[in-house]
């Protein structure tokens, strides 16, 4: 019964989605899973197109933070692709709440087969953009797969060694792997915890900024509240830093002194191997206004939609 009234609800908020005569619900395979995406038509644009792939933060879904951001490059001549990666939303993948960064990669390059497959594509013209975690997948995806034409990374999370001790603590981060060792030993049984908390559980997101963003203002029927803790072991295993001077794609990274890990966007910054680059620096409080904040989320995908038109 639960699942019907789910399975109804669903429905009928991608049928919302789909009504809009811009937006298009498609599906494509990235591995075993088939992927499911909005693609986000604009309104008037020479034919064949330029396009554009769009990821966005851990756990999210495609109606969330990366539709703020498909439906603006839409509105600047781009068809833009929102999914949900493999293990998330409408998707499939056997083990829900997974965030694999080395799955959501491969599910990059599938969207980027995808888009090359549609007529009304410039399969010369397909860019990324990565919001928060994204952003590190998105730079991880253009280092391995040059038919990226240029990306751009917004409030990324750019990690190595230096970002996991500093952002977690060396204690931190030695717990998180033994909870991804645990998970990984549970005998085939699917360990998981609240996705985001306010600080009172032991969740992958504790704290009140996620609750009000997941949870509250952005909650919609597809993203699930489950964080499946095999999550820890390939997050710590994932790395983006030590493969920037492996970009040789033109890059734009956008970020702020109140988004997450400041220092972290610096260094893979100065690593990108490309010379075509440039860092924007915008004022936002906190990493969740480039989520959905008008104005901060409004400011950067001006600035994204002026780095492809560049290039």
């Amino acid at each position: 019964m639960l699942r019907s009234l789910f399975t109804l609800v669903f429905a009928a908020a991608a049928g919302s989605a789909a009504a809009d005569p811009g937006i298009e619900r498609v599906s494509f395979a990235s591995g075993e899973a088939i992927l499911v995406g909005h693609l986000y038509h604009p309104r008037e644009s020479a034919r064949p197109a330029p396009a554009v792939v769009v990821t966005g933060s851990w756990t999210s879904v495609k109606e969330q933070n990366p539709a703020e951001y498909a439906r603006r490059l839409a509105e600047r001549g781009y068809i833009a692709l929102a999914f949900d990666h493999t293990g998330f939303g409408e998707s499939g993948g056997a083990v829900r709440g997974l965030e694999d960064p080395f799955a959501k990669v491969a599910d990059l390059k599938a969207a980027v087969s995808f888009l090359e497959g549609r007529p009304e594509v410039d399969r010369s013209r397909i860019h990324g953009l990565g919001i928060c975690a994204g952003g590190g997948y998105m730079a991880r995806a253009a280092a391995e797969d040059a038919r990226y034409r240029s990306i751009a990374t917004v409030a990324g999370w750019y990690t190595d060694d230096r970002l996991y001790d500093d952002f977690f603590t060396p204690d931190g981060r030695r717990a998180l792997a033994e909870a991804g060792r645990a998970a990984r030993a549970a005998l085939g049984r699917i360990v998981t915890r609240a996705a985001v908390s306010d600080g009172s559980t032991a969740a992958a997101m504790p704290v009140q900024a996620a609750v009000d963003y997941y949870a509250g203002r952005a909650r919609v029927p597809g993203w699930n509240d489950r964080w499946a803790d095999l999550s820890y072991e390939a997050i710590l295993a994932f790395e983006t830093i030590p493969f920037a001077p492996r970009i040789a794609r033109p890059t734009l990274v956008v970020h702020a002194e109140g988004a997450i890990a400041p220092e972290a966007a610096r260094r893979h910054f100065a690593a990108l191997g490309t010379a075509d680059k440039a860092l924007v620096w915008l004022d936002a409080a906190d990493q969740f206004r480039f989520y959905d904040d008008p104005r901060v989320v409004g400011a950067a995908a001006a600035r994204v939609a002026d780095w492809f038109d560049a290039h």
